[in-house]
């Protein structure tokens, strides 16, 4: 246990007086790296901007979508335009929410300035390419009047519902952001739109939410997540009944689960996958016989004994979702990859991979540095970064090979597949094929599921089998360890704690 952490520990023990039945006590692996729905990527910024925020539509406990702000939309023209019906609702400061506040947040998104990663998740409304890149100034999106909404797409979507819950299509304040630039939601200043508020914020130790008096449903409870990295140190907490619940990292699971926690263990299937990402642009990964080879030198159950828990994963859309597709990719065959890497003709001695520390993190890479020693003769240099400099590093500079995870957005193969289209903000591999983009495009405006699953399954086999930018490692579980007097905690294959619903009983 580091010092930092040492003493957190004892604060938060010395603090327990506070403890009240009518506040949710969890944690949190690392501060949020931003709060600003046009440039949070990541997922402890979105379980913190899911409570304070709310888009258009938001989902149940089954991953249905179902109206947020919006309290109906229609589909006209075949699935090119949306009308959304915002319901009357305001900000935590009393101001009206409008049509305005998404048409504002969604160009600022697509505003070359910001410079959004996900600029991209908009590309399907009309013009939205060319206003992130510059070219024009108007995108498909228009106020009818102040509590109407009509967004006109290129191309038929039959999911788009779905994308707008999700944290980058949130509305924005104008007045706030001109004044507070990227820390417009935070306090004592910022203004939220769902069932929650950002209270306090103590850095390095707590965040604090309180319900939203504003919000269209009464919020009465409080919730307070503590910052703390060390897994031991969380279930130290979680033992003195400190917090109400915690992520179990999947190598610990089988060793918790011989433990005193029976009963307090949950589950759930998770739309989420690990991969080894390569800068296809830089030696020795811009070669495809390079990568298949170090693809077909891991095998991946030897990971998944490692770490405990989890599906090896060859392909790339993950169990449950439409489109998986577990014959696709390339299997496991040390000597054809010692084949592979011959006749490229490259003599490699070493190569250094990257990752964000944590101990799951750290098991699995040590586990790849052994097997591609012992499959290839490669030494590996492991190279360790914190989340938030790690992140930085692969937007801006990608490393040759790194290794990274990504959840579903929404649960749809487009948000896994569009990962690493051309355009995509968040595809760090430098890779990019025409037929690949052009399959993507084509399926995510697909009505017949038959077609669409062909088109998911050529891509797939371009993505994991041919040109191979990545390789995927597993599919995740989402664990948690859940005291027996919390109720309704059923975060799903999405991953997402809506504090709203969960309910303390003691």
């Amino acid at each position: 246990m580091r010092i930092r952490e040492f003493f957190l520990i004892l604060f938060i023990i010395s603090c327990s007086s506070e403890k009240s039945k009518d506040q949710i006590y969890g944690i949190i692996s690392s501060e949020p790296p931003s709060l600003d729905p046009a440039l949070a990527t990541d997922s402890v910024s979105y379980l913190i901007l899911n409570n304070i925020m709310e888009g258009l539509t938001k989902f149940d406990e089954n991953m249905n979508v179902v109206p947020g702000l919006a309290e109906r939309w229609e589909i006209l023209d075949g699935g090119r335009k949306f009308v959304f019906h915002l319901r009357e609702a305001k900000w935590s400061d009393g101001k009206e929410i409008t049509a305005d506040d998404f048409i504002y947040g969604w160009k600022r998104l697509l505003n070359p300035k910001t410079g959004a990663e996900y600029g991209y998740f908009l590309y399907p409304v009309k013009g939205a390419m060319d206003f992130n890149t510059g070219r024009i100034k108007e995108i498909g999106i228009q106020a009818i009047d102040k509590k109407t909404i009509l967004v006109e797409l290129e191309e038929p979507i039959v999911f788009f519902p779905a994308m707008v819950a999700f944290m980058s299509t949130y509305p924005q304040r104008k007045d706030l952001v001109e004044k507070y630039g990227e820390r417009w939601l935070y306090p004592p200043h910022g203004a939220y739109c769902g069932p929650f508020i950002l209270k306090r914020w103590k850095r390095d130790y707590s965040i604090e939410l309180e319900g939203n008096p504003f919000y269209y449903r009464p919020v009465s409870k409080k919730v307070k997540l503590f910052v703390v990295s060390d897994v031991s140190s969380a279930i130290s907490l979680y033992k003195k009944n400190f917090i109400d619940y915690m992520g179990i990292p999947s190598f610990l699971l089988s060793h918790i689960k011989k433990g005193e926690f029976e009963g307090e263990i949950f589950s759930f299937p998770a739309f989420r996958g690990s991969y080894i990402g390569f800068n296809t642009k830089k030696e020795p990964f811009d070669s495809p016989l390079i990568r298949k080879a170090f693809a077909m030198a891991i095998d991946k159950n030897e990971i998944i004994k490692v770490i405990g828990t989890g599906i090896p994963a060859n392909s790339w859309i993950p169990p449950g979702m439409f489109g998986h597709n577990p014959s696709i990719g390339l299997e496991f065959d040390p000597e054809k990859a010692k084949e592979l890497l011959k006749e490229s003709g490259k003599e490699i001695k070493e190569i250094s991979l990257y990752y964000n520390y944590t101990p799951e993190n750290h098991l699995i890479a040590q586990n790849i540095q052994e097997q591609w020693m012992r499959n290839l003769g490669i030494k590996v240099k492991l190279e360790t970064m914190e989340w938030k400099a790690f992140l930085q590093m692969v937007k801006l500079s990608p490393p040759p090979a790194y290794r990274l995870g990504w959840a579903a957005d929404y649960p749809d193969p487009d948000n896994f597949m569009t990962l690493f289209t051309s355009t995509s903000g968040n595809n760090h591999t430098e890779w990019k094929n025409e037929r690949y983009d052009r399959l993507i495009e084509l399926a995510r405006s697909e009505p017949n599921l038959s077609r669409r699953l062909k088109l998911y399954n050529e891509a797939q086999k371009i993505l994991v089998e041919e040109d191979v930018p990545i390789i995927p490692l597993f599919f995740n579980t989402n664990n948690y360890l859940v005291h027996p007097c919390i109720k309704n905690f059923n975060p799903g294959a999405l991953d997402i704690i809506s504090f709203y619903s969960v309910e303390k009983e003691c």
